[in-house]
């Protein structure tokens, strides 16, 4: 299915402002298998370790719903769509992420207005009052079909969304709310070096954010992982296929980086496999223990532990994406949700 995302052209300078023009993303069609479910009894090592002066949440999509669960080994999914829209019918809902405090989501929704209906919008919403989500109004303008993941910052005042419509195949943009109004969309890679520029992580401090950018679609192969202000300066490449250790034979492309608390950068990577890593300064680590292969798009929590989607535990023969966790180093993986085949469009991570 193809939906139109209603946004305004942008200069090609960064921080331009919009007129009108339309874009286009490309639904993901991910259907539940059972209703979500906590952890079953198969893990594949003891519990990570607990957190520390916090709870931790991650967030995802499955089938026409978003849910919240705490990062604990037997924890129970919360419905946020549920809480969203309280009975009745509802529209989807999907790419439900997290502010890095916990206090905010950004998602899309045809729920929140009637004008979204068979559509999806980009909106917000306190995480302590789900129902009271309001539409992300760049210049007084919807935002439908957002495209991959967006990033909401823990005051609720800043979003980072991608779409197309300014001086590439895609880019990231920027709206900052004062009151109740949302300034016009600002291009944040018109200097990216890269036509497609997607997925966005912002720093817990709002005041950067890290992207999958390269020159096809999808994260496809030539995928690296840049950076760029919140102001639209400073773009830079930060991991490449030539950091792949020299024992990598096949450097494939890399896709949804995060910041850790250390100031490192978690990402996926297809190195021989689809795995975790770790870059810190010029090292680059794997997270993802020999035993864990086919491990895909991690979201870092605030105590540093990473979440992924694991489609090779062992008694998952049908190859669904299920919720790993495991510690800051890679170490004692256990799995947060089996049985169920989340969305691999962006999962979340925050208090």
């Amino acid at each position: 299915m193809r939906m139109t995302f209603v946004m305004g052209w942008l200069a090609l300078s960064p921080l331009a402002c919009a007129a009108s023009t339309s874009h286009h993303v490309t639904d993901d069609g991910g259907v539940p298998v059972d209703p979500p479910t906590a952890a079953d009894a198969s893990p594949i090592g003891p519990p990570a370790a607990p957190l520390v002066g916090g709870t931790g949440h991650l967030t995802y999509t499955l089938g026409n719903d978003v849910y919240r669960l705490a990062a604990a080994t037997g924890a129970t999914p919360e419905n946020v769509s549920a809480l969203v829209t309280p009975g009745g019918t509802r529209q989807r809902d999907r790419r439900l992420n997290l502010s890095s405090g916990g206090k905010f989501y950004v998602f899309e929704t045809g729920n929140v207005d009637p004008a979204c209906k068979g559509s999806n919008c980009l909106a917000i919403a306190p995480a302590s009052s789900p129902s009271s989500a309001s539409l992300v109004l760049e210049g007084g303008n919807r935002i439908e079909g957002a495209e991959n993941l967006s990033a909401v910052s823990d005051d609720g005042m800043t979003v980072v969304f991608a779409a197309t419509g300014s001086a590439h195949d895609r880019d990231l943009f920027m709206t900052h709310r004062t009151g109740a109004t949302w300034s016009p969309a600002a291009a944040l890679t018109a200097s990216s070096t890269f036509s497609w520029n997607d997925t966005a992580a912002l720093h817990p401090d709002g005041t950067k954010v890290l992207f999958d950018c390269g020159p096809l679609p999808g994260a496809a192969q030539g995928s690296n992982v840049c950076e760029v202000g919140i102001d639209g300066a400073g773009f830079r490449t930060v991991v490449t296929g030539s950091d792949a250790p020299g024992t990598v034979a096949n450097k494939g492309p890399l896709h949804h980086a995060g910041y850790a608390p250390d100031g490192s950068i978690v990402f996926e990577a297809d190195w021989d496999g689809e795995r975790i890593w770790r870059k810190a300064g010029t090292i680059v680590t794997n997270l993802s223990t020999s035993a864990v292969a086919n491990d895909n798009s991690p979201c870092v929590l605030p105590d540093g532990r990473v979440v992924s989607l694991w489609l090779d535990r062992p008694g998952n023969s049908s190859g669904l994406h299920e919720l790993k966790i495991m510690s800051a180093q890679g170490s004692a993986p256990s799995m947060l949700l089996t049985g169920n085949d989340v969305s691999d469009i962006g999962i979340g991570c925050g208090n």
